[in-house]
């Protein structure tokens, strides 16, 4: 049948296994679109995939990861940028443009899955393999939508003991319909049933589109922020050693996962191709401060002397100090010095830390932990280097470990705050006190993103107002 409407997509978009442009795909208000007319081959339900993956890409190579870490003890106050400074001084408000051009992405990417398996078995177009595969693709990014929206606008996993604070939206239909806030636990087990299912569905292998290996990737994330309760560090360690020996997946020379290369400890990553299809351009846009470029973010003074304070320590060419002494020194973050590169959402680093520290939580194999820490320490010192652990580490030994090496590995990546949240959730004191991200209590109001304003209705409740004062 012949299409008289723009309906999902500009066709125009050459399809490739990066999902690799950098234009905003279209998409029509969903009260528009004609089922009978707007799926008519394998193409066009491709062609939709592939904008939801565009969608996803706009969120994690774009705010997501950045609004993660400006949360946190890792970045010191922003240049200029008065949406940023918001963030960071944990003090969101309703207007602030740049998080509401962000919470579209997550949820654009939801809907354009959601209608593609509303409409998966339309006309009969769709062998079973294909079907399954799409559907299995459409609900890890559907579980990576939730998951990166919830980190950002609710408080974490263990806030509260029954999980029964507020969490985000659900969307499980592409129907326009205003719904109100799930729990934080509904929001997780729909997160987790979606990786499961999608688990089951996914191939091995599929270019640069979703893996088995990457939807146990963030299973094993997920699991791992669900802090305090053993059997989730277990299932946590369980996802991360499927990933670690089933993947075939090794750690990098260099250790820097963002890059244009292939990368061999890459399990899912947002790829991009050259200068104008760069999926890192908010890494490259804010960070970078090579070619007389003065970044926007500039990192902490306090992760800059752990970082520098073994000189053995490769990370610590990473940093870079500017007008030392002067009244505008600031340091510089020199890894995302480049015109583009892929953003790394999942990598073995990760997983192998994951493994650490939830086997030394959960009672399990002591000498797979210290050998997954041992990896890290050996790439980042030396063979030889004196912070090797020996096997007979106690288990409080090496989640110490694990979590230090976390810290200087993962800058930039948005995972600090994450861990952070996590620790506090579980009920852990930093140093005899409340865990605290720059004095800010880490379960303070502040420590979540404010809503944009044209969410609230009579049935959506907007997150706490007045920060962390």
């Amino acid at each position: 049948m012949k299409k008289t409407h723009l309906y999902i997509l500009s066709i125009a978009v050459a399809l490739s296994l990066s999902f690799a442009s950098c234009t905003k795909l279209d998409i029509t208000p969903p009260n528009e679109i004609l089922s009978s007319v707007a799926l008519d081959s394998v193409s066009d339900f491709q062609n939709l995939l592939n904008s939801a993956y565009s969608s996803t890409a706009n969120a994690i190579g774009g705010n997501d990861l950045i609004f993660n870490e400006l949360l946190s003890d890792n970045l010191d106050l922003p240049l200029n940028n008065n949406d940023f400074n918001e963030i960071y001084n944990h003090n969101t408000l309703f207007f602030n443009g740049t998080i509401g051009s962000f919470y579209n992405s997550p949820y654009e990417a939801v809907f354009r899955a959601n209608y593609l398996m509303e409409h998966a078995n339309d006309k009969g177009i769709l062998s079973t393999a294909v079907k399954n595969r799409m559907v299995a693709e459409c609900k890890f990014l559907r579980a990576v939508a939730h998951y990166e929206i919830v980190k950002l606008f609710a408080q974490p996993y263990g806030y509260t003991t029954d999980n029964s604070h507020l969490g985000i939206v659900i969307k499980k239909t592409s129907t326009p319909t205003p719904l109100a806030r799930s729990t934080v636990k509904e929001v997780y087990d729909f997160i987790i049933a979606d990786l499961k299912d999608a688990i089951n569905g996914l191939p091995v292998s599929n270019g640069n589109y979703a893996t088995v290996s990457a939807a146990k990737a963030l299973l094993a994330k997920v699991y791992f922020g669900m802090s305090g309760y053993p059997t989730n560090f277990a299932l946590a360690a369980q996802y991360a050693d499927e990933v670690i020996t089933g993947g075939g997946f090794t750690l990098s020379d260099t250790g820097n996962v963002f890059s244009t290369a292939g990368g061999t400890e890459v399990i899912f990553k947002i790829a991009s191709l050259n200068s104008s299809d760069n999926h890192a351009n908010g890494f490259t846009s804010n960070y970078r401060c090579d070619a007389g470029k003065t970044p926007q973010l500039r990192v902490s003074t306090d992760i800059y002397n752990l970082a520098t304070s073994d000189a053995s320590d490769k990370r610590a060419n990473y940093y870079q100090m500017f007008n030392k002494g002067q009244a505008n020194q600031y340091i510089g973050y020199t890894k995302f010095n480049a015109d583009f590169f892929n953003v790394a959402y999942l990598h073995l680093t990760d997983m192998k830390l994951i493994r650490a520290e939830a086997l030394a939580e959960s009672g399990g194999s002591i000498a797979t932990a210290v050998q997954d820490v041992n990896d890290i320490i050996k790439r980042a010192y030396g063979a030889g280097s004196s912070k090797l652990l020996p096997l007979s580490s106690a288990a409080s030994d090496v989640i110490a470990s694990a979590r230090y090496e976390r810290r200087l590995e993962m800058v930039g990546e948005g995972d600090r705050v994450f861990q952070l949240k996590r620790i506090g959730a579980k009920g852990e004191l930093i140093n005899g006190t409340q865990v605290k991200i720059r004095k800010a209590p880490w379960n303070c109001p502040g420590m979540v993103l404010q809503f944009p304003i044209a969410e609230k209705t009579s049935i959506f409740i907007m997150n706490e107002t007045g920060g962390c004062n």
